[in-house]
């Protein structure tokens, strides 16, 4: 009987390690996202004024806001909300780029 306990007792032991592995690599994880969502942040409050000679206001209000939502999400833990809004403000990015590419369809 003593041993059957002793081996609960390492089965135990162990559970609670790897749990205690799987929130520090979890906590991690969050600590990384929120330092890079905090650089993203960081780094259109350096360009955004340069943008906004060129960039029409709404535009920037839509990335303004999807970087407020994207920040929010993270903050609260929902990360799956966080990486759509993510794609969002890649695909508003990507459009600025692509509508104010010197082209024919532009012109037109």
């Amino acid at each position: 009987m003593g041993s059957d306990y002793g081996s609960r007792t390492l089965q135990y032991a162990l559970a609670i390690a790897a749990g205690i592995s799987l929130v520090w690599a979890v906590t991690s994880m969050i600590f990384y996202i929120v330092k890079k969502g905090n650089e993203i942040r960081n780094k259109w409050n350096k360009i955004e004024n340069g943008w906004a000679i060129i960039i029409l206001h709404d535009e920037l209000d839509m990335i303004e806001t999807s970087l407020i939502k994207m920040s929010a999400n993270i903050e609260y833990g929902t990360i799956s909300d966080s990486i759509e809004e993510l794609e969002n403000l890649i695909f508003l990015v990507e459009h600025i780029s692509d509508k104010e590419e010197f082209n024919i369809k532009n012109i037109f």
